[in-house]
């Protein structure tokens, strides 16, 4: 039979080699919790068989199964045989003391309290470790989604429900749609005399959603231009001020749908050579035109 003892409370357990070796010396003491290695104040009881009767011993604390050794045990200090035991008495606290240099006799004594194995102790930190893991990959797919939230936002199988989800946090979320699918074709100007007497510039105009899904009605910029392309003005036009027919300027433009545009502005007179037509789309922090030199 094999003592060890707790470092931080001093009690005294008894342990077998054969447990210590599957536990690779690591226990945890019953009676403060404090994890420890055996190997590291373990005694070992004298071969009794030639002493005058044995002692019988006392009742063992249950034994706990236990992870392989990858160690063998230390080679036990050499001992005298301790004081001839009395029958029916078990092990005495006088036996201990002899196992045991050094000790207090009145508080290392043989204890009822259990050690608890290395496996019993890393259990917990392993579910704990899961857990982590768990929140930690939880946490980084929460900023994978919010990174590319736009782009998911003009889907129309979760673009409602990512909206609804960042409404129900007091948040705003402004889909990025892909300004490269509107196509401006057949746009004519025409002068027109109006109530001023200045007379206005009308200028029409279709528009084609050549993508493969639906999206809002863009709206359109005009600039007009002098003979050397200089601007020298600038309009934007919402789906509301430009659509011909009888159309909800807050529907879905579905793909490959065609809408009629008129752009109204009163006639510049000479100063205006031309003019220039833009799709545009409205992002979280600006107006992005087809245009621009991003989407050349």
């Amino acid at each position: 039979m094999l003592f060890t003892r707790c470092p931080d409370c001093h009690t005294t357990f008894r342990i077998t080699n054969e447990a210590l070796h599957k536990a690779d010396g690591q226990v945890r003491c019953g009676r403060c919790s404090n994890v420890f290695n055996a190997y590291a104040d373990l005694h070992e009881r004298p071969d009794a068989a030639s002493a005058e009767p044995a002692a019988e011993p006392a009742a063992a604390p249950p034994s706990a199964q236990v992870l392989p050794a990858t160690e063998p045990p230390l080679t036990p200090p050499s001992l005298e045989p301790p004081p001839e035991a009395r029958p029916d008495e078990g092990i005495g606290a006088d036996e201990v003391d002899a196992v045991l240099e050094n000790t207090d006799r009145s508080t290392h004594m043989l204890s009822a309290w259990d050690l608890e194995l290395v496996d019993e102790v890393r259990e917990p930190r392993t579910l704990k470790w899961h857990v982590g893991a768990g929140l930690a990959v939880l946490v980084l797919a929460a900023q994978v989604l919010h990174h590319f939230s736009a782009e998911l936002a003009t889907l129309a199988s979760v673009g409602p429900v990512i909206q609804r989800t960042y409404a129900l946090l007091g948040m705003t979320i402004t889909p990025r749609w892909n300004v490269e699918q509107y196509e401006l074709v057949d746009w004519v100007a025409a002068a027109e005399p109006n109530a001023s007497g200045k007379g206005n510039l009308v200028i029409t105009a279709r528009i084609h959603n050549r993508g493969p899904q639906a999206q809002p009605y863009p709206q359109v910029q005009l600039q007009l231009l002098d003979r050397w392309e200089a601007a020298v003005g600038r309009r934007v036009f919402a789906p509301a001020e430009y659509l011909v027919a009888a159309t909800d300027a807050n529907a879905m433009m579905r793909a490959g749908a065609t809408a009629e545009a008129q752009l109204v502005v009163v006639d510049p007179g000479p100063d205006a050579y031309g003019f220039e037509l833009d799709v545009c789309v409205q992002t979280e922090s600006a107006l992005i035109c087809a245009a621009d030199d991003v989407f050349r």
